[in-house]
């Protein structure tokens, strides 16, 4: 799922399939998708919803035409949850994927229109896609749709999100600020701690470092008794115009495959966002 926020509404909550937006520490959007079992009725969703919770009553709102207009080819239903008249919702059936969308806007008032109707022209499905772009903060990446989110962690400095992926274990790392973070050290010092047992791979670019591990005899019946990854391969990149050091990590039982791992690395760089340190 993708679509187009403003830079002042943050994400602070991120699942698999759930994302919850934050304007000035509060409420602005949340989204969530999933599969539909059987026939698709709102009433029932909204039924639903308002089991999980008791505080809030959902109840049929009608989509003004602003919205409708831009919503092909979901089938789209309207609702409201609270006695707030800025608090408006939307479900969204896409028939052939037979998934359901539900967005919740925190703050439906008439100066958001133009961003809450640019949020809907920009909503896409990826679920039918071979890969599927990421983005969030100052990264963005472009991942096969086999790649499920499985944990994330988001530190002044430091991002970490770890996907699975065909069984192995794939985590795109992002640092900043560079240039201190390699103020007294190249980016091979830097990422040595990160590498554990792979080693040093020769690059042609100082603004580049990679490393491969390879177990092999009694390495792999210890790999595999300790539970650890038989292979790994680091690879890290710093990109001076944004002042940050990417970092692709994959591991597991078996090596992925060369052009996987590749199109990964080629399409894991800093996304045109201001202001994240």
């Amino acid at each position: 799922m993708s679509f187009d926020v403003p830079g002042n509404w943050h994400a602070t909550v991120i699942f698999k399939n759930y994302l919850f937006f934050e304007k000035n520490d509060k409420p602005a959007f949340d989204i969530k998708w999933q599969p539909v079992q059987g026939r698709f009725s709102p009433s029932a969703i909204l039924k639903q919803l308002s089991k999980g919770n008791k505080n809030l009553s959902y109840t049929p709102w009608e989509l003004p035409n602003a919205y409708t207009m831009h919503l092909d080819p979901y089938q789209p239903s309207g609702f409201k949850w609270s006695k707030n008249k800025h608090h408006h919702g939307i479900l969204l059936y896409h028939a052939t994927s037979r998934l359901v969308i539900i967005l919740r806007f925190h703050c439906c008032q008439d100066s958001e229109l133009p961003t809450l109707i640019h949020l809907l022209q920009t909503l896409t499905n990826h679920t039918r896609n071979d890969l599927i772009p990421w983005a969030i903060f100052d990264i963005r990446a472009s991942l096969p749709s086999g790649a499920m989110l499985e944990n994330h962690e988001f530190y002044p400095g430091k991002y970490s999100i770890v996907f699975s992926l065909d069984r192995q274990r794939l985590v795109l790392l992002r640092f900043k600020p560079a240039a201190e973070l390699l103020r007294s050290k190249t980016l091979i010092d830097f990422g040595s701690h990160l590498a554990g047992p792979a080693q040093s791979v020769r690059v042609a670019s100082s603004h580049i470092a990679k490393w491969s591990y390879r177990s092999s005899g009694w390495q792999k019946m210890r790999a595999f008794l300790a539970r650890k990854p038989r292979y790994s391969d680091l690879h890290l990149s710093r990109h001076i115009d944004t002042n940050i050091i990417l970092g692709v990590l994959i591991e597991g039982n078996k090596p992925l495959a060369p052009e996987k791992t590749q199109y990964i690395i080629d399409n894991y760089r800093p996304y045109a966002f201001n202001n994240v340190d």
